[in-house]
């Protein structure tokens, strides 16, 4: 009778840690793996709308730094051209297609700074080379 007892409580040991191990992976599977926040979507679909060749701005550099401040993880400081849309916004988080458009067509005067966005580290370094 011992014996039998002793076995089922490491059954049931090795059970708790294998519950435990299976939460452990579903909660890192579900907040480990998120989505990298991107500019707000209706803000950046209508910039895409309004400038789908943009030559400043290219396809690859829409995200946040069209209004923000290159750095800012928290993303609360804006450049100017984000400063200016959203003094023409009626309020924080519109969305609205329309207002927003209007607000980013308002803006054109702020238009931020060519894109930096060279791709991979050393890429740079690459086309130049291969250029020449």
């Amino acid at each position: 009778m011992k014996r039998d007892t002793i076995f089922r409580r490491i059954h049931d040991m090795e059970a708790k840690r294998m519950r435990l191990l299976l939460i452990s992976a579903v909660v890192v599977t579900v907040f480990g793996f998120h989505k990298s926040a991107e500019a707000r979507p209706p803000y950046k679909g209508v910039y895409a709308e309004l400038y789908p060749n943009d030559p400043v701005n290219p396809k690859r550099c829409r995200r946040c730094n069209v209004c923000h401040v290159p750095g800012d993880k928290r993303k609360k400081l804006r450049n100017p051209y984000g400063k200016a849309i959203e003094k023409a916004l009626p309020h924080p988080n519109v969305k609205d297609r329309k207002l927003v458009k209007k607000a980013i067509k308002s803006a054109e005067k702020f238009k931020p700074k060519p894109c930096r966005d060279y791709g991979a580290p050393g890429s740079q370094f690459w086309r130049r080379l291969l250029s020449q």
